[in-house]
């Protein structure tokens, strides 16, 4: 018959165990996710891209705008430019990408018109 110190040893070692294998599966996810504006994109959505783009997405946390197509690490300068229109991700928020000017290339305000419109000359 063991001991009971030699019982509570095994349940520890197999506690142990157990975490360290949580740990690891929890890390494998987060290097294998892909969030897009504060929101994982699914498998699907990732491989549709992925095929489109004819490249593989890096796990990690970006920004996209869906008005101009840009697209960055989250905080970080824009790095590129896609499709614009997409649905990637939630909506774009205002400090995306790490920025604290309050300047914006396409507002999206109900107070700002982004869309110019030719005025007639006064001057006629």
């Amino acid at each position: 018959m063991a001991s009971s110190d030699s019982i509570v040893s095994r349940s520890w070692f197999m506690l142990l165990a157990l975490l360290a294998l949580a740990i690891a599966a929890s890390q494998a996810i987060a290097q294998s996710t892909i969030i897009v504006n504060d929101e994982t994109l699914a498998a699907e959505t990732v491989s549709i891209f992925e095929q489109a783009y004819q490249t593989r997405l890096k796990p990690g946390r970006y920004w996209y705008d869906p008005v101009s197509g840009l697209w960055g690490t989250e905080k970080g300068l824009a790095a590129g430019q896609i499709h614009p229109g997409m649905k990637l991700g939630g909506p774009l928020k205002a400090d995306a990408s790490g920025g604290s000017t309050g300047v914006f290339f396409f507002p999206q305000s109900p107070l700002i018109n982004p869309t110019p419109r030719l005025e007639p000359s006064r001057d006629t």
